[in-house]
């Protein structure tokens, strides 16, 4: 049960391991979208790779802020990511024949993220005010 359990635990701050969480959560999200987009729309262009792309950073990049010790909001933000992913995929299948299916779910995915972004600074900064006043 310990080897299971340190396999969850992401690498301590300042470990070079972020690289991997990083391209982990952009890909994780990039291939999600871009399945969607395929499946809902069944066309495919430049201009949707650089827009996926660019989200996927912006993500990844602020997934991976636990390098400098959030643990807590990369954490939470990267849970949201892959509920936020799943419900992606769903909804791509599920929503196939509604016209408005591809915006609503990807709308959806972006929402679920911010809401998870959200609740990651705020579990945050309730750590932080905790082991302020815990000294």
């Amino acid at each position: 049960m310990n080897k299971f359990k340190e396999k969850l635990i992401l690498p301590e701050a300042l470990d070079k391991k972020w690289g991997f969480v990083f391209l982990g959560v952009f890909g994780l999200i990039l291939l999600t979208l871009i399945i969607n987009t395929i499946i809902t729309t069944k066309t495919f262009s430049f201009g949707n790779l650089i827009g996926y792309s660019l989200f996927s950073l912006a993500v990844a990049s602020l997934s991976s802020l636990g390098y400098f010790n959030l643990k807590w909001f990369s954490k939470i933000l990267i849970g949201t990511a892959v509920i936020g992913s799943i419900y992606l995929l769903i909804a791509s299948v599920v929503l196939i024949d509604n016209s408005w299916g591809d915006l609503i779910s990807v709308a959806t995915f972006t929402v679920i993220i911010v809401i998870g972004a959200f609740i990651g600074l705020l579990v945050q900064l309730g750590d932080f005010v905790y082991k302020f006043f815990k000294k």
